[in-house]
């Protein structure tokens, strides 16, 4: 039985997942389906190529980073939803599981 991944804990490890994520989504092509806290968010891959993206990734701005994977419409739905900052942690680490799985 294989041995359960680490969590990262600091955001330079978070930062670090959630790139090898997006190095792994982006090779598929595919959009990433992200489950979180009983809502789905549609990430395409596109996105993971964006300017915005780049340079919120580049500074480990997560509110950025999910701000500009997501667009408008479902970053609005988002704040709507959760207006704690470890929701930008927790959606990070959520969004790293499923593009590291390979589902999307």
């Amino acid at each position: 039985m294989p041995a359960q991944a680490k969590t990262p804990d600091t955001t330079e490890e978070k930062s670090t997942a959630v790139k090898a994520a997006i190095t792994e989504a982006t090779e598929e092509d595919q959009p990433i389906t992200v489950e979180f806290e009983g809502e789905t968010y549609t990430v395409e891959v596109s996105r993971l190529s964006s300017i915005d993206f780049f340079e919120s990734m580049q500074d480990n701005n997560f509110a950025l980073m999910i701000r500009a994977m997501l667009g408008p419409a479902q970053w609005k739905l988002f704040k709507s939803r959760h207006t704690d900052i470890n929701a930008l942690s927790g959606f990070s680490d959520a969004f790293g599981k499923q593009a590291g799985t390979g589902n999307s």
